[in-house]
């Protein structure tokens, strides 16, 4: 059977502009695995911790329905079931690859997805085009032929939704709708799906990604990284031929 291509497709109308980049913060094994496999990593939604990823109107219309009543009510139990089953069959047919979208480094990425380590750096443009260019030559047949890319929008889902901005259409839309508590991430994503009946049995996707070292980047060490560290890390990088990427931290913790 022939498998179509997959298209990359904007998911909603934020824009974003020309100055502004894409950060991923990360370890150093992750970093070396992206630029050593040249593959985006997709989690698989049900991964995240975040219990309110991916709800569509339904599902959260169950959540909140038992969370808003008698814990004891007889109906609540039966409720809180269909919400999990509902909701965990969405989460793991969805797979979702996270930066941070900003134009400087942000010291809150830092503290919660780097533990002194690094991130990597891109043009947000550059990025979704070298990605849109090698969709055009990628199939999977396990896989939707469709990627969508974009912008989280941050909005009230619990315990009081916003239910006008919730309303959604298709499952793979639902990745780019998050609570507002999480606004500070400033998330940009590429969001894929697979088909209902491979729900489940797929962990994660790779998506290849062989122009990434064609691509300009910088990798930026942590703030507050002691100085025996970021020569062990330098050393690392030398091999992989990187150590003129990288750059220190602008943000000034130590005057």
């Amino acid at each position: 059977m022939q498998t179509s291509r997959m298209k990359l497709k904007l998911a909603n109308n934020i824009k974003i502009k020309e100055n502004e980049y894409l950060w991923r913060y990360m370890d150093l094994y992750k970093l070396i695995s992206l630029i050593h496999e040249k593959e985006l990593f997709f989690s698989r939604a049900d991964f995240f911790e975040d219990k309110l990823e991916c709800l569509n109107n339904n599902i959260l219309n169950l959540l909140i329905s038992y969370s808003t009543h008698r814990v004891n009510h007889p109906i609540i139990a039966d409720l809180k079931n269909k919400f999990l089953q509902e909701s965990s069959k969405i989460k793991k047919s969805l797979f979702i690859n996270c930066w941070h979208l900003n134009q400087r480094e942000s010291y809150a990425m830092w503290n919660i997805y780097s533990d002194q380590s690094i991130a990597i750096k891109f043009n947000a443009h550059d990025l979704i085009e070298a990605v849109k260019d090698q969709s055009k030559s990628y199939s999977d047949s396990k896989f939707n032929d469709t990627m969508l890319y974009g912008l989280v929008e941050y909005v009230d889902i619990y315990p009081k939704p916003n239910i006008e901005k919730l309303n959604d259409g298709s499952i793979i839309y639902v990745p780019f709708k998050k609570d507002s508590t999480y606004y500070y991430e400033k998330e940009f994503r590429f969001v894929t799906e697979a088909p209902s009946n491979e729900s489940g049995n797929i962990k994660n996707f790779k998506f290849p990604f062989p122009k990434i070292n064609s691509l300009n980047f910088e990798i930026y060490l942590h703030p507050k990284m002691n100085d025996l560290k970021k020569e062990g890390i330098k050393t690392i990088l030398k091999k992989f031929n990187l150590i003129d990427k990288i750059s220190e931290s602008k943000l000034l913790l130590n005057i």
